[in-house]
């Protein structure tokens, strides 16, 4: 959701088993929704950092995690696994934790074994935290 002003807000929803995307503005005073059209494209994620410096971004046909500068739009991959996703960063915006896929599968459709990890963005490691494996779903 997004304020457009006191009143209206815009609002982004996913068709559930199609995957398109959505904009509705809504006018809380007025109660009424308005539909904006459908978002093209919209097959990947991102989050910004708290300095303003990087964006995380990742999305489903490329692998791993990808900073992107403010700056200068330039891309570097910060990881490297198919189904890693999910970023968190820091408060001081010196690395963030994700969801870092462990190349096992679940085995019963719910997709992969997930571990939490931690990148620096400094050094450019990563790091598997000690929290159980398994299925996460997503931070937020």
């Amino acid at each position: 959701m997004k304020p457009l002003s006191d009143r209206e807000t815009l609002v982004t929803v996913r068709e559930r088993g199609v995957g398109r995307w959505y904009e509705y503005r809504v006018d809380m005073e007025a109660r009424t929704v308005t539909a904006w059209g459908e978002i093209p494209d919209r097959t990947g994620y991102e989050r910004a950092s708290p300095t303003g410096e990087w964006t995380a971004a990742w999305d489903r046909q490329t692998p791993g995690i990808w900073g992107v500068s403010a700056r200068t739009g330039e891309k570097v991959q910060r990881t490297q696994g198919e189904m890693d996703w999910s970023p968190i960063w820091c408060s001081d915006g010196s690395g963030f934790c994700y969801l870092h896929d462990t190349g096992e599968d679940l085995g019963d459709g719910a997709g992969p074994v997930h571990a939490l990890a931690y990148y620096d963005i400094r050094t450019g490691t990563e790091e598997i935290l000690p929290f159980e494996r398994g299925y996460w779903g997503r931070i937020a």
